[in-house]
């Protein structure tokens, strides 16, 4: 189960680490996806919305090759 103490902590720490790296957690239950995944879809779209992102790398940097 998911909904467990330990559980519940594990995520608390996992989402603490990839803040630290600037990676935001959204959570949904099962549940929500599939029986209300418009809600789901709204809320990700709201959430890209409101937020800047940044270029993974740099123009220039980073794997590959330049074309």
């Amino acid at each position: 189960m998911h909904n467990t103490k330990e559980h519940i902590e594990y995520d608390r720490n996992r989402d603490s680490t990839l803040k630290e790296h600037n990676i935001t957690t959204l959570r949904f239950t099962n549940d929500d996806v599939k029986n209300r995944l418009s809600v789901v879809l709204e809320k990700v779209n709201t959430f890209i919305n409101n937020n800047k992102f940044k270029s993974p790398s740099p123009s220039g940097e980073g794997f590959g090759e330049r074309l």
